[in-house]
């Protein structure tokens, strides 16, 4: 991305029409089988909802942990570069204090759930959050959907039936009929208003596709049920939460390669070299306190209060401009009376 003279062409319009998704999904492939197969341990110990986990899935949920982190860290610096260039000091502050706010209540429902209800309903959440930027991204190449509400509920409510599957697989012993029950019920929903016509679409899709494999696996996995053991099925679930980590963070760093935007930062060196450092750093830190206390920002099981204050940053961050009494200097510069709103740019400085 940094190696384009200004004056030269934008990406974006060159890759108009061609998606990130491909490219997206041979990243996360790669980062499946090597984050697995690492021959050594990375972190050396395992709590709460991790404590069933094998070494090679616990390997995995620690690069997808600290990854993770660097995703946050790119997010969250794109977020206060465009709040600065934007609306000036006053909403930065604003956007701090908020950052600040959103961990003390990310930890606090942690403390107040406990490791297993709290990772289960973050994930849930994330599904969503994933299943938005995914309009965002395609919406890149391939031009604003004509969705609704129900498009993005589908793979959320899917991924709520797949996560009682194998986590509170209990549930489904000797009840195999309620399960297929559900998973007819959401297929229902998702192809009776016209469903069919969605997956033939290529704006509105994703939704549809995501929320049928998520139901085929649950109804696979929780018929499997009897015959697993509690490792067997975390290892399951991990794989999930981890392809679909990496998946969402290739797809991510596509976003400013793709646009090749005036500003130059991050390019793909510097996604590739901050990843590598926060990996290398998690690593460290797990060698150096083999036998101290977890560590709240590396230890891996602590990952999901860090993916609960990003998804709550994202979808509230877009409040700091109205509240800080921001004006969108761009919009400004072009008509003083524009940039009072400043819609669009909140939701773009809430990505």
């Amino acid at each position: 991305m940094n190696d384009r003279h200004p004056s030269s062409p934008n990406v974006h319009q060159v890759t108009a029409g061609v998606s990130s998704a491909p490219a997206a999904l041979a990243v996360t492939f790669l980062l499946l089988g090597l984050g697995y197969a690492f021959p050594v341990p990375l972190w050396p110990d395992a709590e709460g909802s991790l404590s069933v986990k094998s070494a090679g899935t616990l390997n995995l949920y620690a690069v997808t942990a600290w990854l993770g982190l660097a995703h946050f860290f790119f997010a969250v610096t794109a977020q206060s570069r465009s709040f600065s260039r934007r609306y000036g000091s006053r909403a930065v502050a604003g956007f701090v204090g908020l950052l600040l706010l959103l961990w003390i209540v990310s930890y606090s429902a942690r403390a107040a759930l406990g490791a297993v209800w709290f990772d289960g309903l973050v994930w849930v959440y994330f599904i969503a959050h994933f299943v938005k930027a995914e309009h965002f991204f395609d919406r890149i190449s391939l031009g604003p959907r004509p969705g609704a509400l129900a498009d993005d509920a589908l793979p959320v409510a899917a991924f709520a039936l797949l996560s009682v599957a194998l986590i509170g697989r209990g549930l489904f012993l000797d009840r195999e009929v309620w399960l297929l029950g559900l998973a007819l019920l959401l297929a229902g929903v998702a192809t009776l208003p016209q469903g069919w016509r969605r997956l033939l679409d290529p704006r509105r899709s994703t939704s549809f596709v995501l929320a049928m494999f998520l139901i085929g696996e649950a109804l696979v996995w929780g018929n499997y049920a009897r015959f697993m053991s509690p490792t067997f099925a975390d290892g399951v679930y991990g794989f999930h939460v981890a392809a679909a980590s990496f998946y969402h963070y290739a797809r991510a760093y596509a976003v400013p390669l793709q646009r090749r935007a005036a500003d130059p930062w991050p390019g793909l060196r510097d996604i590739l070299l901050v990843n590598l450092a926060f990996v290398v750093i998690g690593w460290g830190i797990g060698l150096r306190e083999k036998a101290g206390p977890m560590h709240p920002v590396w230890d891996p099981s602590w990952f999901t209060v860090w993916v609960l204050w990003h998804l709550l940053t994202s979808d509230l961050a877009r409040w700091i401009p109205r509240l800080a009494g921001g004006r969108d200097r761009r919009a400004a510069a072009a008509d003083p009376d524009a940039g009072r709103g400043g819609h669009g740019a909140e939701r773009q400085a809430g990505r």
